[in-house]
């Protein structure tokens, strides 16, 4: 299925569809899921709401960073193309 197509349809989610397969980030965000319990069990319920609070600004201020960071690949990539079309024609009118 072509990139547009999945766009029209509203079948493209990169945001919740692509995560990084690396040893690395797997490594990471279990380390992130320890630190996180123990962080939750030496505050106490009583912090929970507080804590609760703090992640959820976190993952939206990561969710736009993310967002700045797709728009960013798509300009460098339209940018790119541009390029290398320039790049052709001008070989082709030699």
């Amino acid at each position: 299925m072509s990139i547009l197509k999945q766009l029209f349809d509203g079948d493209y989610y990169p945001s919740e569809q692509v995560v990084p397969q690396s040893d690395e980030y797997k490594s990471k965000r279990t380390a992130c899921n320890i630190a996180l319990t123990e962080l939750e069990q030496a505050l106490g319920s009583e912090d929970d709401p507080a804590l609760t609070r703090f992640l959820d600004i976190h993952a939206e201020v990561v969710g736009l960073m993310n967002f700045e960071f797709f728009k960013e690949g798509i300009r460098f990539g339209i940018g790119l193309t541009k390029e290398l079309q320039e790049t052709n024609e001008e070989v082709l009118h030699e």
